[in-house]
């Protein structure tokens, strides 16, 4: 994993999206970047060394939008 793909994939995440379980927002990840990319990108690259992710990296927050006239939504397309 290299410096671009960190930035890379900090700055194609949509800036106004709402943060995680964790509470960081994306926006946050984009000033730890600017101040100090080489440990942030030593982080992930460690990451994917040891292959151990963080539990509160590996949760999400969804929610479903109900759309008129559909009745079911236990499937994932529907």
């Amino acid at each position: 994993i290299t410096d671009t793909d960190v930035k890379d994939a900090i700055f194609k995440s949509a800036p106004h999206e709402a943060p995680g379980p964790n509470g960081i927002h994306c926006l946050c990840l984009r000033q730890v970047y600017y101040a100090i990319p080489t440990p942030l990108v030593k982080l992930f690259q460690a990451v994917l060394k040891t292959d151990y992710h963080p539990q509160c990296w590996r949760e999400a927050t969804r929610a479903i939008i109900r759309k008129p006239n559909k009745a079911d939504y236990t499937a994932p397309e529907a």
